[in-house]
């Protein structure tokens, strides 16, 4: 929007090389009177006039006022369409940056949901020892402890996977 207001502002600059034709025209009543002794009498002097004409404005030197007004306005073209370039390229950018940190937070959560069942397997197997004989209660405690860190860092992993899904629906403007 900028870039055709920025258009439209030139074109307006340009014109004012161009010759202009203004016409005008009035009308109305004006009272007055062409004797002194008819002062008093206000029947009659309602006098009507009209007035109709043309101006034709041709510019001939401005002190090259417009020139620089042109150049003012093609710069200010020019950096509109920088700007414009810019933003894609930073919209890009964060789209790009917004996918690898999806398919990272995603590796991780499987990498996390993997830990949890070992951790949930160690603490199975723990408890056959100990019921075996072969194993202790701190092998037990320490088997659940390691399951209870899993299952929050898989749940820490999941909420860095749906706040990276978020960012990417937001780079790619569906949010």
């Amino acid at each position: 929007t900028g870039i055709a207001l920025s258009e439209l502002n030139k074109k307006n600059v340009r014109s004012g090389y161009l010759p202009s034709l203004v016409a005008f025209g009035q009308m109305g009543y004006q009272t007055g009177t062409n004797y002194f002794t008819s002062i008093g009498d206000f029947k009659n002097r309602w006098l009507g006039y009209g007035r109709v004409g043309l101006q034709l404005n041709v510019p001939i030197f401005d002190g090259l006022q417009k020139k620089y007004k042109v150049q003012q306005s093609n710069l200010e073209l020019l950096k509109l369409e920088q700007d414009k370039k810019n933003l894609e390229k930073a919209i890009d950018f964060q789209t790009n940056q917004s996918q690898i940190t999806l398919r990272n937070a995603l590796e991780s959560l499987e990498i996390q949901k993997r830990n949890m069942e070992l951790a949930k397997e160690v603490v199975r197997v723990s408890q056959i020892k100990y019921k075996q004989g072969l194993g202790t209660s701190t092998d037990i405690v320490n088997a659940e402890s390691a399951f209870k860190e899993a299952e929050t860092n898989y749940y820490a992993s999941l909420y860095d996977a749906l706040i990276a899904k978020v960012d990417l629906d937001k780079a790619l403007g569906k949010l």
